[in-house]
């Protein structure tokens, strides 16, 4: 078990750029635990995810040039 970095929930290394969960209120962006997500991200479950927007943007636009 790692001792994590006093930002993370749980983590894979010791610094706070290593989490992998957050305790609520913060919420889990990228590998590290913030107070809210950027811009074009929402919290889903206390984790950022891009917004549907551009995930169907670049879905079909990277579609568009593989096939």
């Amino acid at each position: 078990n790692l001792d994590c970095d006093i930002s993370c929930k749980s983590c894979y290394g010791y610094s706070s750029t290593s989490c992998t969960s957050c305790d609520s209120p913060l919420v889990l962006n990228g590998t590290t635990c913030s107070i809210n997500c950027p811009s074009n991200y929402f919290n889903n479950s206390g984790i950022c995810q891009g917004s549907l927007f551009y995930f169907i943007l670049f879905y079909f636009y990277f579609n568009l040039i593989l096939f």
